[in-house]
C-alpha cells in the first residue's frame, strides 16, 4: 500500500507527507471493514436495525466527543464488538424497566458531562483550536437533539428511544473513560 499510495503523490504534484497519507489510508480501510463487520454481525444476530443506530452513533458522536481510543488495532476490535453486543442487547433488556424520569435524569446527566467536557482529545492526537471549538459545538447540540428525540419517543416508540439512550450513554461513558485514561497520562 505505501508504493501505491507513494505514485498518488507523485502523481499528484503536491508535497505530502507519506506517513500521514498512510494513515489516513488505513484508517478509512479500518472503518469500512469495521461497518461492513457490524452489519453482518447485525445479519446474523437479527439485529440490522440496533447494527444502523450503533454505526449511526459510533459515527456521529465518536467523532465530536471524543473518547477512549485503544492503543492496539485488535484492543480497538475488541472494544467495538464489546460496545456493539452492549448497544444491541441491553436495550431489550431495560426497555420495559426504565421510567421517563430515570431516562430524564441520564439524559440531562449526559448533557451536563457532554458541555463540560467534550470534546475529549487523545494525548498523541491534539485538535486544532478550530476543529476543538466544532467538535465542542456539533456535540452540545446533537447530544440536545438526541435527548429530545429520545424523549419524544418514549410515550411513542419505547423501545427504539431505549435503544437510542443505550447508545447515547454509552458515547458518553466512553468520553468518560477517555477523559479518565488521558487526564491521568498527562500526569505520569
Amino acid at each position: 500500500m505505501e508504493e501505491l499510495v507513494k505514485k498518488w503523490i507523485l502523481n499528484s504534484g503536491e508535497d505530502h507527507n507519506v506517513e500521514i497519507v498512510l494513515y489516513g489510508m488505513q484508517v478509512i480501510v479500518d472503518g469500512m471493514i469495521s461497518i461492513f463487520a457490524l452489519l453482518l454481525l447485525g445479519i446474523i444476530l437479527k439485529k440490522v436495525g440496533a447494527t444502523f443506530i450503533f454505526i449511526l452513533f459510533s459515527c456521529l458522536f465518536s467523532r465530536s466527543m471524543g473518547g477512549y481510543h485503544a492503543s492496539t488495532r485488535g484492543g480497538c476490535a475488541l472494544v467495538t464488538l464489546w460496545m456493539y453486543l452492549i448497544a444491541v442487547y441491553v436495550p431489550n433488556l431495560l426497555w420495559m424497566k426504565i421510567s421517563m424520569t430515570v431516562a430524564i435524569g441520564l439524559l440531562i446527566s449526559a448533557i451536563v458531562i457532554i458541555w463540560l467536557f467534550a470534546p475529549v482529545e487523545h494525548p498523541h492526537k491534539p485538535l486544532l483550536p478550530a476543529f476543538r471549538t466544532r467538535n465542542k459545538y456539533i456535540a452540545r447540540v446533537s447530544s440536545v437533539m438526541v435527548s429530545l428525540l429520545v424523549i419524544y419517543l418514549f410515550g411513542k416508540h419505547k423501545e427504539l428511544s431505549i435503544y437510542l439512550l443505550v447508545n447515547f450513554m454509552e458515547a458518553v461513558l466512553s468520553m468518560v473513560a477517555g477523559k479518565i485514561l488521558y487526564t491521568k497520562s498527562k500526569r505520569l
